[in-house]
């Protein structure tokens, strides 16, 4: 999803479980990227659009740290002001220093 999003491409992934990526999804949404669950596919439309939204990780059902990393680059091309809040595994800081220069 993430890739699609990333690209601002039109793809569609088969065989997953959208009920175990709703946060994922819902934030995905949130920044103006086009998803439509279908059964067990998802259809990951992106667009040129997307706009800075808040991302604070927490442990299942809510969004995964994991995840926080891959959304980064959907945040680098924009003008607003993004702010990443990490609670729940403090030992993965260490990436933030690595985003220097993405802008």
């Amino acid at each position: 999803m993430i890739a699609g999003a990333i690209t601002r491409g039109d793809i569609t992934l088969e065989n997953v479980r959208p009920e175990h990526l709703g946060a994922v999804i819902d934030k995905l949404r949130e920044i103006g990227v086009e998803i439509t669950p279908l059964g067990n596919t998802i259809r990951v439309k992106g667009n040129h659009g997307y706009h800075a939204v808040d991302l604070m990780t927490l442990p299942y059902p809510g969004m995964p740290t994991d995840m926080q990393a891959q959304l980064w680059p959907c945040y680098a091309s924009q003008k607003e002001k993004v702010l990443l809040t990490k609670r729940y595994i403090p030992t993965d800081s260490f990436m933030l220093p690595n985003c220097e220069g993405w802008c």
